[in-house]
């Protein structure tokens, strides 16, 4: 059976759930641009040899002016957060770690799976397929 060029065809599950993934990773790109613009900047020249060291460490990288009334005032790049790593497993990776948020002071403990922090969610071993194996096996 062809299809006429008339006749639409129906979208399958993948090309549906395919086409609302790229709806939604434009959208979360756009408001990253949006924030990512949002953010006061400072452009100035500087020779080849600092560009390269503010590669290196830009945690370096210092700022400062004087203000209307004489005062200096000296800005430096902030840090988000601070990771203390507690434990490790025995690969090395972080297993737990103290992090400390930056601007809010906040402190907390943080697992983390395979090195990696654990997204938010519930995690559990359950399968229920397990149930109709025993049920099998007995």
């Amino acid at each position: 059976m062809h299809l006429n060029e008339r006749e639409e065809r129906e979208e399958t599950d993948e090309e549906f759930l395919a086409r609302l993934a790229a709806r939604r990773a434009k959208k979360k790109a756009a408001k990253a641009a949006a924030e990512e613009a949002a953010k006061p900047r400072l452009v100035l020249p500087v020779s080849q040899e600092t560009a390269e060291m503010v590669r290196l460490r830009p945690e370096s990288v210092r700022l400062s002016t004087i203000r209307d009334d004489g005062v200096p005032v000296l800005e430096r790049v902030r840090p988000r957060e601070i990771v203390q790593p507690l434990e490790v497993d025995v690969n090395g990776r972080i297993a737990r770690a103290r992090v400390v948020d930056c601007a809010t002071g906040e402190a907390g403990i943080v697992d983390y799976r395979n090195g990696y922090r654990q997204g938010p969610g519930v995690v559990s071993d359950y399968n229920p397929l397990d149930g109709l194996r025993r049920s099998v096996d007995d």
